[in-house]
């Protein structure tokens, strides 16, 4: 597993391929504007809404100390055991999930032009949820990458909106 995507494994619809060629296509070295972007780039149906100035704020992030000493540990002895131990809390947390369900209402937003998390593993994780969540819904934005919410900015927050309105006068 290479993701804290909760979404099922699937062989035909393998996800987090693309974190692996982000990975490849970054340079050893320090953090740059061009590196930070690399994954966002990669993710995006439609580039223009990765901005400068979002880019610069991921250069921010990526600069900062605690975050690079993580990213050595994990690089390090850290990352096969963090994997290992992702892998088993997110088994629990599927059986868990079909099992039980989610205790509060819950609304998935699925980009349908996702470049890590292809639709159908979306949609399996929705079929698990469902089954035993009595207040869900789904929701596969087109034209959208992995990040619906800037990409569909005004279809995402009225998705927000409208679940709000009607999650708040069904209590």
């Amino acid at each position: 597993m290479s993701s804290a995507t909760l979404s099922p494994e699937d062989p035909e619809h393998p996800g987090g391929q693309l974190y692996a060629e982000a990975a490849r296509l970054t340079p050893p070295g320090p953090p740059t504007l061009d590196t930070v972007r690399i994954e966002p780039d990669l993710q995006a149906f439609d580039k223009t809404q990765v901005t400068d100035d979002f880019v610069a704020r991921l250069l921010d992030v990526a600069q900062q100390p605690k975050l690079q000493a993580a990213q050595a540990l994990m690089a390090a002895e850290a990352g096969p055991i963090w994997t290992e131990s992702l892998a088993a809390a997110k088994a629990k947390a599927l059986a868990e999930i079909a099992e039980r369900g989610l205790p509060v209402p819950t609304m998935h937003i699925w980009g349908a032009n996702d470049k890590s998390w292809y639709t159908p593993l979306g949609l399996r994780l929705f079929d698990i949820i469902r089954e035993n969540t009595p207040k869900a819904c789904a929701h596969v934005v087109n034209r959208s990458g992995h990040y619906v919410f800037r990409e569909q900015t005004e279809e995402f927050v009225r998705m927000c909106e409208m679940w709000c309105l009607g999650v708040a006068s069904s209590r």
